[in-house]
């Protein structure tokens, strides 16, 4: 089967010319952004240390020296966010307020009020409803802050990336699995479900500001454009013990999509990896500068990882057997 993808303007268009879609439900302005991403070179050799983990720093300066930037259109969907769903483009947007947020001073707190928001969120999504939920870890990324520091470990990363290749995610799952400690009912649900074989097993990322975003969005690439067997490059950046990713090189069929200005009541929530997929979809995902913002704001934002297992026999298994 032959799937023609157009853009989300497009799209917009067209569905307004049939009456489709009333003007009036049409946004007032699609912002798409013509910018540039890092892609890898084919045939690159991305391991720079096999034996030693020499730090953040140290890979990102290194991949540097493999990838090219490549020009790409990134598609504003706002508006249009409700056409996508995370087991058909392998990224959604979905609006959640968590009380409380505002008031959050450190990495701690952010953690603590929402890991335990991103899993109830996950459970009662449509599309989703999970029989079990685990947010294994959170990462606050705050380039002002690095910045102060005088550091750049937490800044947003421009390259086109997965953070799991298949095997790494699998080597996640029961790592998380391992370490869960069996102090509630719910906990040990989690881990009898995630342990069978039998269950589709979903590591999701559940990325949000922490205050509108006008300097390096977040794009999102979706998965019917994608490439894996040609294009996807795993590899374990920082030595043997950490988890391998994913480097992605240029294909012209990529389409790219951001949410203009998305705030912290909007929630993208994307894919690294599915038990029950083709290629596991790993989705790739890279930040951006828009050069409609060049003096903006630096980036705050926080991203939950978390893993959701749909049980044998529930709608989310049976659409893929």
């Amino acid at each position: 089967m032959h799937i023609t993808l157009i853009s989300v303007s497009t799209a917009l268009h067209l569905l307004q010319h049939v009456n489709a879609v009333p003007a009036a439900l049409v946004p007032d302005a699609v912002l798409d952004v013509k910018t540039t991403l890092r892609y890898c070179k084919k045939g690159a050799i991305l391991e720079y240390s096999k034996e030693v983990d020499l730090g953040r720093q140290a890979h990102l300066d290194h991949l540097k020296t493999v990838q090219i930037p490549q020009p790409v259109v990134i598609e504003d969907i706002r508006g249009f966010e409700s056409q996508f769903k995370w087991d058909v483009h392998g990224f959604s947007y979905v609006r959640d307020k968590v009380l409380g947020l505002e008031e959050c001073k450190s990495d701690k707190e952010y953690d603590e009020l929402l890991r335990p928001a991103a899993e109830e969120l996950v459970k009662k999504m449509h599309r989703t409803n999970a029989d079990a939920v685990y947010a294994f870890n959170s990462r606050v990324r705050d380039q002002d802050d690095d910045m102060k520091a005088g550091g750049r470990s937490r800044t947003p990363v421009p390259s086109v990336h997965s953070d799991f290749s298949p095997e790494s995610a699998k080597e996640t799952v029961k790592k998380a699995i391992a370490d869960c400690e069996l102090n509630s009912k719910e906990v040990k649900e989690f881990k009898a479900l995630a342990e069978d074989e039998n269950n589709r097993v979903v590591i999701l990322h559940l990325w949000r500001p922490l205050q509108v975003i006008k300097k390096n969005p977040l794009a999102l690439c979706d998965w019917r454009s994608v490439d894996i067997e040609q294009d996807s490059h795993a590899y374990r950046p920082r030595g043997p013990e950490r988890p391998a990713c994913i480097q992605w090189s240029f294909n012209p069929k990529n389409r790219w999509y951001y949410l203009n200005q998305q705030g912290p009541d909007e929630v993208a929530m994307f894919v690294q990896y599915d038990s029950a997929a083709k290629g596991h979809m790993s989705l790739p995902h890279a930040s951006f500068e828009d050069p409609n913002s060049p003096s903006s704001p630096a980036r705050r934002s926080i991203e939950v990882r978390m893993i959701a297992v749909f049980s044998k026999g529930s709608d989310m298994t049976k659409k893929l057997a």
